[in-house]
């Protein structure tokens, strides 16, 4: 017999024969599952070793009193008897259903109907063993099974003979099933051959631009350092030169060898940013506009493209970072903008120098700080951008929060550009810090001598920062032990001055919790 029959053949007597081995669990039982189990190895039937695994080989248990119904009391000789004739009738009913249910010509009404009254006599020898057992000289224990679930395996045991002999007897389709079926085959084929179509016309449109494409691109060609848009497995990848036609594509990190195909070359990138920056003006969507960028920044980075229209694109997206507080994003671009424009690619230099001298003073980069102090040119220290911004680091490292304040008001107007957008991260910090050196100074401040140095406009506004400070302080934790009243630390409406003692305490704890910055721009 081949080795599948063979497995097909002991699954199903194995399913039949599981309910009386789970009730008998005697020696002779669990030698024959043992039997059982070693063919099953031989022909590879995981899920038969996995069922004889789970039903014969359980720990044993002594019966109890409750148990004692389900003692059947059975002799070796009768025991052997039993499983050889249910051997060679259960396997015979296995195989006529195993091969009904493949559709195997040539069965008669006679055969299906001889499987079935076997099948069904095995189930009823199974059921009649499980329960009562023949009477015998030498009983034999039971492992612990209660008469609700003995019945349960004996009806399932039924059911299942009774459903795979009547598997042999399904019906042949109709005509109008196999119409369908054939019809579904045709609509499936039909899709296939479309879809195969567009993909050859689509490769046929990106091989007529790929000369162009290759020549632009070994024009503007120079090597490039890792982006962070790419992994280490594809960052020093062959240069490659994209075919796609696609204007509007969305970011995805890549993870295999770039495709060719996926990638777009310049003159379709130079009409995505045109589009991207339409749909900025209009829509305003900053998740959108983000996605694209990146997915631009991505097939400028694959081809290792590095010119002007490269540092117009991680220009537009700097500031579009900055106007919407993403720090992290920011960092990314200016840091590319950096290496672009060592490499001698134009664009607005002393604009972002001045931009980074301010992210460098928010974030406390003191090494980052001192190393592009030192690469500064005297022609770029005279920029205006740049002598705005310097003044600032004077300020905040001087503690002048006047001068502070006042520069902070010119960036405001304009004088920076978009400056004011990284100077505002440190507004707090500069007033908490002017606060603490006012209330060491003073032990109470004038509320007019706080409003002057920290550029307020109304008492209200100084009592406002001052509780919220207090507020946060004391949510976080900052302070040990927490005051369970925080009233004395609060300004009150009426107050015309502040306790220093107090409030320099809070001040303390804010700056020592709030005032470190991650690697992304954040709050850490």
């Amino acid at each position: 017999m081949p080795v599948i029959a063979i497995s097909r053949t002991l699954r199903f007597s194995f399913y039949l024969e599981r309910t009386a081995l789970i009730f008998l669990h005697v020696p002779c039982a669990r030698k024959f599952a043992g039997d059982i189990m070693r063919m099953a190895s031989a022909t590879g039937d995981q899920a038969l070793i996995k069922h004889i695994r789970r039903y014969c080989f359980q720990e044993s248990k002594q019966p109890t009193k409750s148990d004692q119904w389900a003692d059947p009391t059975l002799t070796r000789s009768k025991f052997e008897e039993l499983r050889a004739s249910f051997t060679a009738q259960g396997s015979g009913a296995a195989m006529g259903a195993a091969a009904g249910a493949r559709g195997t010509p040539g069965l008669s009404a006679a055969e299906i109907d001889q499987k079935r009254a076997a099948a069904a006599a095995v189930a009823a020898k199974l059921n009649a063993v499980s329960r009562s057992g023949s009477a015998a000289s030498t009983p034999m224990a039971s492992p612990k099974v209660t008469k609700k679930k003995a019945d349960k395996f004996g009806a399932a045991a039924s059911a299942a003979a009774t459903a795979s002999a009547l598997g042999s007897s399904a019906k042949p389709q109709t005509k109008e099933e196999v119409a369908a079926k054939a019809a579904r085959a045709a609509r499936f084929q039909a899709d296939e051959s479309t879809r195969a179509r567009e993909r050859a016309h689509a490769e046929a449109l990106a091989n007529t631009h790929r000369a162009e494409f290759e020549r632009i691109h070994a024009q503007v060609h120079a090597s490039g350092d890792d982006d962070p848009e790419l992994d280490d497995a594809t960052g020093n990848a062959p240069m490659v030169v994209g075919t796609s036609m696609v204007v509007e594509r969305g970011y995805l990190r890549l993870t295999q060898a770039v495709d060719p195909a996926n990638v777009r070359p310049l003159p379709v990138l130079e009409q995505s940013i045109a589009l991207v920056a339409r749909k900025w003006t209009t829509e305003r969507d900053y998740r959108y506009m983000s996605d694209q960028l990146k997915s631009i920044r991505q097939d400028l980075m694959v081809q290792r493209i590095q010119n002007e229209f490269t540092a117009r694109v991680y220009e537009m997206n700097a500031r579009i970072a900055l106007e919407m507080g993403d720090l992290g994003e920011f960092n990314q671009c200016q840091t590319q903008l950096r290496d672009l424009y060592s490499v001698g690619v134009s664009g607005c230099r002393t604009e972002f120098i001045a931009y980074r001298l301010l992210y460098f003073l928010y974030t406390k980069s003191r090494r980052d700080m001192k190393m592009l102090l030192a690469t500064l040119t005297d022609a770029e220290r005279a920029n205006p951008y740049v002598v705005l911004a310097l003044a600032i680091r004077t300020a905040v490292h001087t503690g002048n929060a006047r001068a502070f304040f006042s520069l902070y008001a010119r960036a405001q107007a304009g004088d920076l550009l978009m400056g004011s957008y990284l100077v505002k991260p440190m507004v707090d910090r500069e007033r908490v810090k002017a606060l603490w050196t006012l209330t060491k100074s003073h032990a109470t401040v004038p509320m007019a001598l706080v409003m002057s140095d920290l550029a307020m406009r109304s008492v209200r506004e100084v009592r406002e920062f001052v509780n919220g400070i207090v507020h946060q302080v004391c949510d976080a934790n900052a302070i040990q032990p927490v005051p369970e009243d925080r009233r004395p630390y609060l300004v009150a409406n009426e107050a015309a001055q502040l306790e220093g003692r107090r409030l320099r305490t809070m001040m303390e704890a804010w700056l020592l919790k709030f005032t470190t910055v991650d690697i992304k721009g954040q709050i850490d």
